[in-house]
């Protein structure tokens, strides 16, 4: 029975310790906060990690963190941005749309963790990454077509796509409902993708 009982603190530890990294960041996350959370003791949590570092890394573990780069890495290289309307199903943009998309939801709190609360951690630098292949992407795609992207459109363009990851946090916050929150990022995408073409041609 004890050992029981031992696994559900663990687990209410876990669960406290991901929302508060999402919600306040893991700079800003207090273990005192994780242990009101949490329904324990401050101490009672140094009895299950040594640290707030050993928490985040129980919660946001390497593996996961990797997988969410490799799917917004193939949603980029697959050329996303060369339509306009939501993914077609079964096309290449479909399914890694779909992709991002179903892990998103399934790792809300830590998606949320690595794409607008990750300062302080190793993957703080992930949503700029983004952010710089998303740019390099569009970027590319308008030397194609014959668009000189000077300076001030390359800016544009980051800020553009800097939003765009940064709404992914938003949405991810403000919409439980799985259905709701991809109702709301396909119309969000729709607006995105037509101001981006129209910007760079």
């Amino acid at each position: 029975m004890a050992q029981v009982l031992k696994a559900e603190v663990e687990r209410r530890i876990l669960e406290a310790a991901l929302a508060e990294f999402a919600a306040a960041g893991f700079d800003a996350a207090r273990v005192g906060d994780i242990a009101r959370r949490a329904g324990v003791s401050v101490g009672n949590i140094y009895r299950y990690f040594p640290g707030k570092k050993a928490l985040f890394d129980a919660v946001v573990p390497r593996k996961l963190a990797r997988r969410l780069r490799e799917l917004l890495e193939a949603r980029v290289r697959v050329g996303a941005i060369q339509n306009t309307t939501r993914p077609v199903e079964g096309s290449a943009w479909g399914s890694s749309a779909e992709a991002t998309v179903s892990f998103a939801l399934e790792h809300r709190h830590a998606t949320i963790i690595l794409l607008g609360r990750a300062r302080g951690t190793p993957y703080a630098g992930l949503a700029e990454d983004i952010v710089a292949m998303l740019t390099a992407a569009a970027v590319s795609l308008a030397e194609r077509t014959g668009r000189h992207v000077a300076e001030p459109l390359r800016f544009d363009i980051e800020q553009i796509y800097r939003s765009y990851v940064a709404a992914w946090v938003r949405l991810l916050e403000r919409f439980d409902d799985p259905a709701s929150f991809r109702e709301a990022l396909a119309g969000y995408e729709r607006y995105h993708l037509e101001g981006l073409r129209a910007l760079v041609g």
